[in-house]
């Protein structure tokens, strides 16, 4: 049984790991490492939501708390009840588990009931297969395609895919 839980100063390792691989950084924004001295940071001095504008959560097998995962909740707009989600399953031997089926479908009930958002984003590159069929079997709509949006070295441009989720509630 999965779970989500806030992060804990042991999963400063494994958040470091996961940022400073660069295997990840082809899914994200990312385009440098991370200091360990920032994640540490960002893992003891948590501001509220409002203040900060996200959430992030690991995924864990209950009860092994061991993570399976990182996601977030990102641009959190709470007049407009809307965010940007986020989520990342690590290391990759654990993908294509069904892991990210189950955490995304955490992450919506988070979302929905507890934080009362209205409504949930995504943007994923055009080339990520896997996140699209994700996001597509979750009842995500494609919403529009930003073209050659996000510049990788050596300046090569990719799409970006907007998906998004309206709450049923």
């Amino acid at each position: 049984m999965l779970r989500i839980r806030a992060l804990e100063p042991e999963d400063i390792d494994y958040v470091f790991a996961l940022e400073n691989d660069p295997s990840t950084w082809r899914s994200g924004t990312l385009l440098a490492p991370i200091s360990r001295h920032t994640i540490t940071q960002m893992v003891n001095i948590t501001p509220s939501i409002a203040e900060s504008a996200q959430v992030r959560f690991v995924l864990h097998d209950h009860p092994n708390q061991e993570p399976l995962g990182l996601f977030d909740l990102f641009n959190i707009d709470l007049i407009n009840q809307n965010a940007s989600i986020g989520l990342i399953i690590y290391p990759e031997e654990n993908r294509n588990c069904g892991f990210a089926t189950e955490a995304l479908a955490l992450l919506e009930h988070y979302a929905f009931q507890h934080v009362q958002l209205h409504s949930l984003y995504a943007e994923i590159f055009a080339e990520n297969i896997p996140s699209l069929k994700l996001f597509l079997s979750a009842n995500y709509e494609v919403i529009g395609t930003k073209k050659q949006w996000i510049r990788r070295y050596p300046n090569r441009f990719y799409d970006v895919v907007c998906l998004q989720k309206v709450s049923e509630m």
